[in-house]
């Protein structure tokens, strides 16, 4: 927060309202709430959050300066929020995604503070896996049919495993956009296919059906980008994922 008056000052009076507030939200949240964890984390959000929202308020209403969006996407995105909202499985979580995803539509940024972005959520992503994961081989047996890993639930578990392939595709995307060395596209191509392997523990067919699909669109833009040998590349690369699959199941 910075640049205007209004805003330090604004910021500065949400600082004090957070550190009273959250604390008391925190303690009702032990008394009432059976998952203290989550809790305390939708706590902290509303707490960060709440300087993007005060940021551009003033931005619009008051600096008059109106961010650079697409109209159509945004309309798109605020009908499928507010859907969710309004529905009538009278979940809140919609809530905070319009205002969470909301915040970060109406947020400005360069190319190149996009790429940083983008790079940084798949690296996180990946460095995520590893520690969970890590974690969950050492101390967390194979005690049920369909495989949870750190999760309690065995779905829940193959959406993690689908979120961090869908990361691995995006870096083999990055590498063959950057003409990276080939031992990195190798080193995806095989990632995507070791997760396939987890997913397939979970007994997840949704997800192991979207990790497939997912692998496939990005084998056909592949497909187009290139201009010699296109067929061949495209079956071996699609083959390599699948052997990594097979390969890598009785190791997982």
């Amino acid at each position: 927060c910075q640049h205007t008056e209004g805003t330090t000052s604004s910021c500065g009076i949400w600082t004090v309202v957070c550190v009273f507030g959250c604390g008391y939200a925190i303690q009702w949240g032990r008394e009432n709430y059976a998952y203290g964890g989550q809790w305390i984390t939708a706590v902290l959000n509303v707490a960060i959050f709440g300087y993007l929202v005060i940021r551009l308020f003033l931005r619009i209403f008051v600096d008059m300066s109106l961010p650079r969006v697409s109209g159509r996407f945004l309309i798109l995105w605020a009908a499928t929020m507010l859907g969710m909202v309004l529905s009538e499985n009278e979940a809140l979580w919609p809530l905070w995604f319009f205002v969470m995803f909301g915040c970060f539509y109406l947020t400005e940024y360069s190319k190149e503070e996009l790429d940083a972005l983008f790079n940084g959520m798949l690296n996180g992503i990946i460095i995520g896996f590893f520690i969970l994961q890590g974690f969950a081989t050492m101390y967390r047996a194979f005690d049920q049919v369909r495989y949870t890993g750190m999760y309690t639930n065995c779905n829940m578990n193959a959406l993690f495993y689908l979120i961090v392939q869908a990361a691995i595709l995006g870096k083999w995307y990055q590498f063959k956009r950057n003409g990276s060395a080939v031992i990195w596209q190798v080193l995806a191509g095989a990632g995507s296919g070791i997760l396939m392997a987890y997913c397939f523990l979970t007994i997840g067919r949704t997800a192991l059906a979207v990790m497939l699909f997912n692998t496939v669109l990005l084998i056909v833009l592949f497909f187009l980008q290139e201009e010699k040998k296109r067929v061949l590349k495209a079956a071996g690369r699609l083959a390599a994922v699948l052997a990594a699959a097979v390969i890598s199941f009785p190791a997982v």
